[in-house]
């Protein structure tokens, strides 16, 4: 990571795509789903160029493959927006979030 960008904070993100995402989370109000979107779009745009270090790895290590094809999805979820205004639009669009969001995703490598 370069030293001009923002850190990584990892609960952080899991903790807002919880708020939204889990089983037993309440709906938010429009209002507040549209400050989540934009904090969860901003976990992604931070999240992007980490994720993109994985170029440097060896051209058939599959997880160099996975991560260019998750920052891929990003890119394009990052350019899409829901097609009207509602409530279960914006949780449509955010329940698509990349895998790499979730509590499955690695954080060591062996």
């Amino acid at each position: 990571m370069r030293v001009d960008q923002p850190a990584l904070d990892v609960h952080v993100m899991q903790a807002d795509v919880r708020r939204l995402l889990a089983p037993d989370a309440e709906s938010p109000s429009l209002e507040e789903l549209e400050a989540l979107a934009l904090r969860l779009r901003g976990h992604i745009m931070v999240t992007i160029p980490a994720v993109e270090a994985a170029q440097q790895l060896p051209e058939d290590d599959s997880l160099r493959a996975c991560a260019l094809l998750a920052v891929g999805e990003a890119r394009r979820r990052l350019d899409t927006e829901p097609h009207n205004a509602t409530l279960p639009a914006g949780i449509a669009t955010a329940s698509g979030s990349p895998a790499w969001c979730g509590p499955c995703a690695p954080t060591t490598r062996t």
